[in-house]
């Protein structure tokens, strides 16, 4: 991650620390307001999608742990993930999710990597030698940090403790003076 990449080495690594600490409903429970969030069979799932993961990983040839184009962006790649499946144990479809997870969680890491550079002039590909302008990092607060991240929930949240505040930033203020906004009361959830 280091040199800006992420590779299935990197995956593995994250995992590894994830497990370390513990069962994902045992972490989630330690993160305030995220105790039963996501109900214990979802993480039940989740925690099994990890380890058939490690275990497809595990029977990568080290190159292709190292270079994931060669198993996602690449016309041989179907042959690859063939042997990686039967010497793992696991599905096909099993390894397209796989897939599709590996590339969506790479694609965001790059994306943080790249804002994150903007933001404090931090370039991963100079590995040991990458420098953070340390005025820049201090600047960057929890809203930004939740806008780089793309996370939905984490923006959401923080745009309404902003609206609570009565901030002066340029957070949209919903319900407050003109613009037919509909009033400004809270309206209940149809379910």
């Amino acid at each position: 991650m280091m040199t800006g990449t992420f590779d299935f080495d990197d995956f593995m690594t994250q995992t590894r620390m994830i497990s370390k600490m513990g069962s994902l409903s045992g972490m989630m429970k330690m993160i305030p307001g995220m105790a039963g969030v996501l109900p214990g069979d979802a993480m039940y799932e989740g925690e099994k999608k990890l380890f058939a993961y490690q275990e497809m990983i595990n029977v990568m040839e080290p190159e292709e742990r190292k270079d994931p184009k060669m198993l996602l962006d690449n016309p041989g790649a179907d042959l690859r993930w063939k042997r990686i499946v039967e010497e793992s144990g696991r599905s096909m479809e099993e390894a397209k999710n796989f897939q599709r997870e590996f590339s969506n969680l790479r694609l965001m890491m790059t994306r943080m990597s790249s804002r994150l550079s903007e933001k404090t002039g931090f370039d991963p590909s100079k590995g040991k030698d990458a420098a953070i302008d340390e005025s820049a990092l201090q600047e960057l607060d929890m809203k930004n940090l939740a806008m780089m991240s793309q996370n939905r929930q984490a923006r959401r949240k923080l745009e309404k403790q902003s609206r609570r505040a009565g901030s002066d930033d340029d957070t949209p203020q919903k319900g407050f003076g003109g613009g037919g906004g509909g009033g400004g009361g809270k309206k209940k959830k149809k379910r």
